[in-house]
């Protein structure tokens, strides 16, 4: 093994020597990536949940294809914000993303509701509708964070029997969007866009490439190293 005098200081020796860091996470560590560009994201669609029939009044994907087509990954916006209302289940809702745009707004109620997603990093949606028969529309939609925790949700007053649909957001993807239909009343049904391309983190405890390869971001393996210790999570370097 290189000797570790070479690559940190007295604390982060002391860390790599007690096995918080190998030599082969180190040279992760500080492999350059420089080279790579710009991240092109690609967009993936999640299963649709609820209706989709002739009542179908409106179809709206947003962004559009053609609005996230090419971004950089670090620089998409994500959803910040829905407003909405329900009664029974999902009556109408709006979409802000964290550019300032929106969408237009689908079902024939006022909105009346707000839930605020901004800086909150998704990692988990749940769409569950009200029944498998006749009545598919949705009654449930949850988001959880990415320890598993929930952030917020949405839900009509029936009792759910319908099919639940989870939509998982790795560490390395990003909520980017929705598609959504309406009738001539109500929300219909929904889907989610989920963004691809992003690099792996550290704390998400997976590989990472750092461009600026420096005493101080080995260290932050060390920290963040530590700090995934200290919460249970099992380590997943290789």
């Amino acid at each position: 093994m290189q000797d570790p005098s070479l690559l940190a200081s007295s604390e982060e020796r002391a860390a790599i020597m007690d096995g918080e860091v190998t030599e082969k996470e180190i040279r992760i560590a500080t492999k350059s990536n420089d080279k790579n560009g710009p991240r092109v994201v690609v967009i993936t669609e999640s299963e649709y949940s609820g209706l989709s029939d002739n009542s179908v009044k409106t179809d709206c994907s947003f962004p559009t294809d053609a609005d996230l087509k090419g971004k950089d990954f670090d620089s998409l916006p994500t959803i910040s914000k829905i407003e909405y209302d329900t009664g029974t289940h999902l009556r109408c809702m709006q979409v802000h993303m964290s550019d300032g745009t929106k969408s237009e707004k689908l079902g024939n109620f006022s909105l009346q509701k707000t839930m605020d997603l901004t800086g909150k990093e998704v990692g988990k949606i749940e769409v569950q509708t009200i029944s498998q028969s006749s009545d598919g529309k949705i009654g449930r939609v949850a988001f959880f964070d990415r320890a598993n925790v929930l952030i917020c949700e949405i839900k009509g007053s029936y009792t759910l029997s319908g099919t639940k649909t989870t939509i998982e957001i790795k560490p390395t993807e990003k909520l980017c969007g929705i598609h959504m239909k309406d009738s001539a009343y109500v929300m219909m049904g929904m889907a989610f866009k989920v963004a691809s391309g992003g690099k792996p983190k550290v704390e998400d405890k997976v590989l990472i490439e750092i461009q600026d390869p420096s005493k101080d971001k080995i260290f932050e393996i060390v920290k963040a190293k530590q700090a995934n210790k200290q919460h249970g999570h099992k380590e997943e370097f290789k």
